[in-house]
């Protein structure tokens, strides 16, 4: 950089440059013009920094500069670095003065906003943070924004979860820059922005943000092509910040904040009679919608559909409340109106005529349900976890079995590991009692249930980026899965990410589906593995996306044996009097197949075959024919519902247990079975013939041939010995293969897991 003599202060502008081409002219200009304008308090100097630019902005700025610039101290380095975080850090390294401005490409600065910013600055003996006081959006859309101080006894620095209250565009002591430096954030690790990053990790700090009176932005909102639309387009989220995991960093802000109002000995500047009359209106009609809210809600609060109702009633009053019917701070201060037609001389399209006034929005950040909702959540969280299992709930259900079961394998391998597991889904979860007392059960909270699917996602994506367990494990979560889909990139950051997979269901007209397979594609790439308990997914997953082997693991799931031996089976002939008494136990769902249950035992009784179906299970609310039928059909015994494992249906009672599903993974209800030494009747699905075969039990090659399965049931009945050998045979491989020790084992070889 050239030389320059300096006045009391000095300043470098940074500005940061990628492919603007000549969207930078305006800019310059804007730049040049301030710094005149500061000629005799401040000396300052420019320094642009290009971050893999085209050729052809390159070549124009080089061009460019010097002409708009003239005298005025300026270099330009190129820098390879494909993140603007990291090349505002190079602006701040290489910059000479004692106070740095950040400035954008596209963006232009008011006339006295380097000569008032300065002054401000260093009228503070503390490190602060300088902001221009209105920012102007225009081109894509005509926004006002007035910057809120966070020292405003009515900022709320818990919001600052939700929006980001204040632009890149500041002024600050060099030193504050270098003290906390911007973070990466590149594109392809889905996180941003980085300078939202930067102001929670300052205030987090104790430095505050504040707008210079009188100052003012000019923001470039491009129809296509800008970072910001880039990260609104690719769900970008929040970089880690310590401000976002802690709540008492914000609540302190906000004590401080009303202590300084309740102690003040001067009154708060109030807005003038016409804004206030406005106010007065706007509130009148917001107190009307909250009236009318609270009726609602004495009327339908218990209705199922109430909590989505809810959330569109919240956002109708924020957009009331911020309608065009005027800026919720007061009239327009004519200096920015002044600064306003000025401007159009730099940057035509930049105005305030009546039409552009007319159709602006104004832009003031309220905390919402969003803001309540994350807090509450990381407050329910509390510290950060080792391990984070998202999970839709903990009921009576094989996969919640498979949780309880990875639980105590990591407590087992870490005995001071912290373990949470957080409900997705409303309802109750029965199993979270079984839990172990030193593991925290959390759901989310209510509310979020009546949130936008789009607003849950980025609530729990914020919440588990910023908690940054070492371990996230995804079980069965809907959300769960979608954020995954949106933000695996920014998880893998710094967690490690898992699934547990157990099969693809079909819907009626046969295709294949779960959760899982969505947004497989967009995060498969930054999870570490996917356990399953049944080598069939992983075949299924392989072939049809070609992914290597190394990225599954195949955890077969443990049985506890029974706590009681069952008791010795004799080899009995099976008659009218002695039938083969057959078990099925299921939930009653499509999946399950009751009509083909119905088949078998109808074709069964034709046959004259000595057998009894006893079946157990229920429906939820949507109950189709065959689940009523069966609760009627001559030719089986309904039992009723049960609760808990196998083992409350006394299975020495039975000589087999029977399968008629259409998809499954490996069911632990046939692993139960075999540790009373019961044989399975199964169809040929999912892995179900990886436990089912000719030495452990009967195997049919289509869910949905009643007749193979009735052919089964008659070489049973030929051949009571082959039941009982293979019964035996079920049991010892249940010992083998799915001992508490076999599995411990299997997950304690994935280092990347539980070390």
């Amino acid at each position: 950089m050239a030389d320059s003599v300096t006045p009391d202060r000095t300043l470098t502008a940074v500005l940061n440059l990628h492919r603007e081409l000549r969207l930078a002219y305006p800019t310059l200009r804007s730049i040049e013009r301030a710094i005149r304008a500061a000629e005799g308090e401040l000396a300052v100097d420019v320094l642009i920094v290009l971050d893999r630019p085209d050729p052809a902005t390159e070549e124009y700025i080089r061009d460019a500069a010097p002409r708009v610039l003239g005298d005025i101290p300026h270099d330009i380095v190129v820098v390879d670095n494909g993140d603007l975080g990291l090349s505002r850090n190079d602006g701040v390294r290489l910059a000479r003065g004692e106070f740095v401005a950040m400035c954008d490409g596209d963006n232009m600065v008011s006339l006295d906003w380097f000569r008032n910013a300065v002054a401000f600055v260093a009228a503070h003996e503390e490190p602060v943070v300088a902001h221009p006081e209105y920012i102007v959006s225009f081109d894509a859309l005509d926004v006002l924004w007035k910057i809120v101080s966070s020292r405003d006894p009515q900022f709320d620095a818990l919001a600052l979860a939700e929006d980001n209250l204040w632009d890149a565009t500041c002024i600050a002591r060099r030193q504050t820059f270098v003290d906390v430096p911007y973070i990466a954030t590149y594109a392809q690790t889905g996180t941003g922005p980085e300078d939202w990053q930067w102001n929670a990790e300052t205030l987090a700090k104790g430095i505050d943000h504040l707008p210079v009176p009188g100052t003012s932005l000019f923001y470039r909102i491009k129809r296509v092509g800008s970072l910001l639309a880039r990260h609104v387009a690719g769900a970008a989220m929040l970089p880690h910040s310590v401000y976002f995991a802690d709540r008492s960093i914000p609540e302190g802000i906000n004590a401080r904040n009303r202590g300084a109002l309740v102690g003040s000995a001067e009154p708060a500047s109030r807005p003038g009679v016409g804004a206030r009359v406005k106010g007065l209106g706007r509130r009148a009609v917001v107190q009307v919608a909250k009236t009318g809210f609270r009726a609602v809600r004495r009327v339908v609060g218990g209705h199922p559909q109430f909590p989505m109702v809810q959330e569109e009633l919240r956002e109708l009053v924020w957009r009331v409340n911020n309608a065009r019917g005027g800026a919720p701070w007061g009239d327009i201060p004519d200096q920015l109106r002044e600064e306003w037609r000025a401007m159009h001389r730099i940057e035509p399209h930049v105005f305030p005529e009546k039409r552009t006034l007319a159709r602006m929005q104004y832009y003031a950040p309220q905390r919402s349900v969003f803001t309540d909702v994350y807090w509450q959540l990381v407050d329910s969280v509390g510290a950060t976890p080792d391990y984070l299992f998202v999970v839709p709930w903990l009921r009576r259900g094989g996969a919640d079995k498979v949780i309880l079961n990875y639980v105590r394998a990591i407590l087992e391998a870490d005995t001071d590991a912290r373990i949470v597991v957080l409900g997705t889904e409303p309802g109750e979860s029965e199993w979270a009692s079984r839990l172990p007392a030193e593991v925290s059960f959390v759901q989310v909270p209510e509310a979020f249930h009546g949130m936008q699917p789009e607003r849950q996602d980025r609530v729990l994506g914020l919440a588990m980026t910023q908690l940054a367990p070492r371990i996230i494990h995804l079980v069965n979560s809907n959300v769960g899965y979608r954020v995954y889909t949106k933000n695996s990139a920014a998880l893998a950051q710094r967690s490690r990410l898992f699934l547990s997979v157990f099969c693809i269901d079909e819907t009626e007209e046969g295709r294949l589906t779960h959760y899982m397979l969505k947004g497989l594609r967009q995060y498969m790439e930054h999870v570490d593995a996917v356990f399953t308990d049944n080598a069939d997914i992983v075949r299924f997953l392989r072939e049809t996306y070609d992914y290597p082997e190394r990225e599954f693991a195949v955890h077969y799931q443990p049985v506890d044996p029974p706590e009681l031996e069952p008791r010795a089976r004799e080899v009995r002939p099976f008659t009218a009097d002695e039938p083969l008494r057959v078990l099925w136990a299921a939930r009653f769902d499509r999946q399950k197949r009751l009509d083909v249950l119905l088949d078998v035992a109808r074709i069964a009784s034709e046959r004259g075959l000595p057998v009894e179906f006893h079946v157990f299970g229920s429906a939820g609310i949507e109950v189709d024919s065959a689940a009523r039928e069966v609760t009627r059909s001559s030719h089986v015994r309904y039992r009723g519902a049960f609760d808990g494992g196998l083992e409350v249906l006394e299975p020495d009672r039975y000589d087999v247990i029977m399968l008629t599903s259409q998809w499954e993974g490996l069911p632990n209800t046939i692993l139960e079975a075999a540790t009373y030494e019961l044989p399975a009747l199964a169809p040929r699905v999912g892995g179900v013939a990886e436990f089912v075969g000719p030495a452990t039990g009967y195997i049919v090659e289509r869910f949905d041939d009643a007749a193979a399965y009735v052919d089964q049931i008659a070489s049973m009945v030929g051949d009571p010995e082959g039941v009982r050998s293979r019964g035996r045979a079920a049991r010892e491989l249940v010992d083998e293969r799915h001992s508490w020790t076999a599995f411990a084992r299997t997950v304690r070889e994935r280092d990347s897991y539980t070390v």
